[in-house]
Order: structure tokens, then C-alpha cells, then sequence
């Protein structure tokens, strides 16, 4: 669709620029044009519930602003309806509600009238900026002692969680896939069920959408979401497995130049942590841990739950860094954290 500053004709669609931002209504004549709501000027005090659509005059949609007229292309002109459609859609809409200023906007409603579907390249330059802009939120919580048996998506990943043979591990598994949900809805306005999630062959769920990553324990769960790679990994320190052994198994000289040689058992646990992290943000195959130096990475490692539980996240875009911690009952509320940082 090109832009001129023509004449209208009936049907056509037509916009104002008001300053960064465009209002689009469809064309009827000088006294006619149909629009989901008023401009802005025109509007002040409005609620959105409020907004109908209507029509005015050319004069008072243009608010003191230059008209332009929407000239199609070749294939847009394939698609269109005529303009005698278009002008009977627009006028049958009048009265209309339901605005919505992300999905159901005056740009929305004229390709709505124009082409049968509703499109806002305003709208989605927007998300597009938004979706480039840094991004790493962590969700933490306490698991519950029961979650919800809805359907998870995709199914692959419901019938995944239901063949899982160890009750704790299934409860963890669908406990942290809703806990992914409300993560995506809450930073990134994303719907799970509308995303393309999908398992890679070496079994990693991904999506196009953003950047995620899992990690649940006996008492804890945590997702990371970021818009470049990141891998986080929970664990609650108090567990035996964190050992001077496993510590001399695991660090790499860098680490205990760093960490010193006989760490604490919070200090192992935050070195496992940091390593698991790592492994998730990259793109290895094997899990060794001894070979896979974090002394350099970009790893964040804190306490949580009162020093119950160690927490790492690795990701290139920890200058964005924000922790929340998420009420384990449904329907979940996050509250912003600022967790005892230890390395």
C-alpha cells in the first residue's frame, strides 16, 4: 500500500499522521468517513470500553492534518472487495466496540473493511522494536505440593509429562511448563498456545517467538526468558551431592584461583549451577563439567529462599537482569526480587 495526497474516492482508505502515529478511516465522501473511534484530538477522556465506531466529516477526522489516500498494489487490488463492499461493510460497522489499541485498532478495522482480515503495520513495527529490545527476566518458585492436570501445550509435551514414570518429576515437569506460560504472558505478551513450540531432535524444546530456559529441583522450580540464548539452573544447596569431591571433579583452575580449594557447600552448589547454566546457553551436545570453564561466562549466581535454594542464569543480556518470585497457587502472581548475588 503506497500513500498519496489525492482524492479519495468511496471505499478507498484513508489516514492523518498525527505525529508519529496514524488514525485510518474508510472513505465514503467529504461528510462521510468511517472510523473505529475518534482521533485522538477529538477523543480526550475516552475510555477504551467507550470507543465505537462512526463516522464524521473529512474535516474532523483530519484534525487540521493532511489527508492521504491508501493506493493499492497489483496483488492488494487482487484481494480487495469493491468499493461498494467496503463502503457497505464500514457503514454496517457503525456502533461497533471492542477496541482494543494492540489488536483491534482504527488500522485494525479499515483492512478489516478493505480486505476481510485485520492487519496494523504500525502495531507490528512496534513489536518489532519491542522484540529487539534486551530482555532477561528469571521466575522462581517453591513447588506446590499438587498443580493442575489441564492439557499442557503442545501435546507432544503433555504426553511427554505423562509418561514420565516418577510422580515427583511429573508434578515438577508440568509445574514448570505452566510456570513457562505465565513467564511468556507476563514479559513477552505471548500466549504459549499461539507459539510454534516444538522439540529439536536432541530433544530441547524451542521456539522462534524467544529464547527460554528450564530448570525445576525437589523443592523449586525456574524459568528464564530472554530474547537471545540463556540457560538457567536451580538447585537447593542443602542437597549431600554437593561435596568437596564433586567440587574437585568439576573446577577448573580458573574457577579455584576464584573459589579457592576448600569451598563451602553453597559455593560448590553455585559453581554446579553456574556450569549447568552455561551448558543450556550453548550449543554442546555433552555435559562435562570439568572441561567447561564460567570463570569468563557471563553467569549470575544468587541465593533465594532465604539461602534455601542457589540459582545461576547465564545469557549475554544480563545488564537487563530481573529476578521474580512467583506464588506457587494458581492463578500465579510475580513479585520483583532482588536476590543475594554470590558471584
Amino acid at each position: 500500500m503506497k500513500w498519496k495526497f489525492v482524492q479519495p474516492c468511496v471505499g478507498d482508505i484513508v489516514r492523518v499522521d498525527l505525529g508519529g502515529y496514524f488514525h485510518y478511516g474508510i472513505f465514503l465522501s467529504d461528510d462521510e468517513v468511517v472510523q473505529f473511534g475518534l482521533p485522538p484530538a477529538a477523543a480526550r477522556g475516552i475510555s477504551p470500553d467507550k470507543i465505537a465506531v462512526l463516522s464524521t466529516d473529512a474535516g474532523t477526522f483530519c484534525c487540521g492534518n493532511f489527508l492521504e489516500t491508501g493506493i493499492p498494489d497489483r496483488s492488494e487490488r487482487k484481494k480487495m472487495r469493491s468499493r461498494r463492499e467496503i463502503a457497505a461493510y464500514a457503514r454496517a460497522q457503525i456502533g461497533r466496540t471492542g477496541y482494543h489499541i494492540l489488536y483491534n485498532n482504527c488500522e485494525h478495522f479499515v483492512y478489516e473493511c478493505a480486505f476481510g482480515a485485520r492487519k496494523s503495520a504500525q502495531i507490528e513495527e512496534l513489536r518489532q522494536k519491542f522484540r529487539r529490545l534486551p530482555l532477561l527476566d528469571v521466575y522462581v518458585a517453591a513447588l506446590p505440593d499438587a498443580v493442575s492436570e489441564q492439557s499442557l501445550f503442545p501435546p507432544a509435551r503433555e504426553e511427554e509429562v505423562v509418561n514420565c514414570s516418577h510422580a515427583g518429576v511429573r508434578l515438577q515437569k508440568r509445574f514448570v511448563w505452566q510456570l513457562l506460560a505465565f513467564a511468556m504472558r507476563r514479559s513477552l505478551h505471548l500466549e504459549l498456545s499461539e507459539t510454534d513450540l516444538h522439540r529439536t531432535s536432541d530433544g530441547k524444546w524451542v521456539c522462534s517467538d524467544c529464547r527460554f530456559s528450564l530448570s525445576h529441583s525437589q523443592r523449586y522450580a525456574a524459568v528464564a526468558v530472554s530474547r537471545a540464548p540463556v540457560g538457567v539452573d536451580i538447585e537447593d544447596f542443602s542437597r549431600p551431592r554437593f561435596t568437596q569431591a564433586l567440587y574437585d571433579k568439576i573446577a577448573c583452575p580458573d574457577e579455584r584461583a576464584s573459589v579457592g580449594e576448600t569451598p563451602s557447600q553453597q559455593a560448590v552448589a553455585a559453581l554446579w549451577t553456574a556450569k549447568e547454566s552455561a551448558f543450556k546457553c550453548g550449543d554442546a551436545k555433552c555435559f562435562l563439567p570439568h572441561r567447561l570453564n564460567t570463570a569468563s561466562l557471563p553467569v549470575y549466581t544468587a541465593a533465594l529462599f532465604g539461602g534455601a535454594a542457589v540459582c545461576s542464569v547465564c545469557c549475554d543480556e544480563q545488564r537487563e537482569l530481573a529476578f521474580y518470585r512467583v506464588t506457587s497457587d494458581e492463578p500465579f502472581s510475580a513479585e520483583p526480587i532482588v536476590p543475594e548475588r554470590l558471584r
